[in-house]
């Protein structure tokens, strides 16, 4: 009972169980795939825009990591996200997450972000939300997180 479930793009699942079902598939596999699919918003119709395309910009600014983000974020553009802060965060004490161009963020993309938020903080750096429409709701990093949200970069401190 193997399974494999490809979302261009987005994600690649595999899955084994021995159970199968009446069509010879793998009874908790399917079962996986659709509580994987509902809990993260993936589906084969909706296709999110390229990932590369959710960071706008990445700079230094002031003594900031200011990351601007742009389009719908969905959860591939929030990986890419999580990926380039990762990969270059780590002299600058503070980093601003620019949400100024951003028209959506679904479920999954939020918890993602909040993750972010909340292990950055948690890991010494201040975290910053710029977010003037206000694309976050209730923006909570949890556990321990705490995140400052800004209308623009001149509210920053520096």
């Amino acid at each position: 009972g193997g399974l494999i479930g490809i979302l261009p793009g987005q994600v690649g699942l595999a899955t084994f169980s021995p159970r199968l079902d009446a069509h010879g598939n793998s009874v908790r596999g399917i079962a996986l795939f659709e509580r994987i699919s509902e809990d993260m918003d993936l589906h084969l119709m909706e296709m999110p825009p390229v990932s590369q395309a959710v960071v706008r910009s990445n700079r230094v600014t002031g003594g900031i990591r200011v990351v601007e983000l742009q389009g719908d974020i969905r959860f591939a553009g929030a990986e890419r996200l999580i990926r380039e802060i990762v990969s270059t965060v780590a002299e600058e004490p503070s980093v601003a997450i620019d949400v100024s161009r951003v028209h959506s963020l679904n479920a999954v993309a939020y918890r993602m972000l909040m993750e972010l938020i909340r292990r950055l903080s948690l890991n010494g750096y201040t975290a910053y939300l710029i977010d003037p429409e206000d694309v976050v709701p209730n923006p909570d990093p949890g556990g321990g997180g705490h995140v400052t949200v800004v209308r623009s970069l001149n509210e920053i401190p520096v």
